[in-house]
């Protein structure tokens, strides 16, 4: 039980990390040169959307889930 929220809260520390790396590879596909609309706002795009995922997935999936599955354990201990 413990182990399982452990690695849980661990994941919900991690995405948003893993969101901002999302960020940062999207951003490296912003057009060079001329300025391509379609190409800039694709990348601005895919920027925001991984950045908002790994927040998301923090914070309304994982964290909750650990702390479930924290409570479960303890309550399991305590029986």
């Amino acid at each position: 039980g413990q182990a399982a929220a452990g690695t849980w809260a661990s994941a919900a520390e991690l995405a948003p990390a893993f969101g901002l790396v999302g960020t940062l590879l999207s951003l490296s596909q912003l057009p060079g040169g001329s300025f391509d609309s379609a190409g800039f706002n694709a990348a601005i795009s895919g920027a925001v959307l991984t950045t908002l995922y790994g927040v998301l997935l923090a914070n309304l999936l994982f964290a909750p889930l650990s702390d479930a599955i924290a409570r479960a354990a303890e309550r399991e201990r305590a029986q």
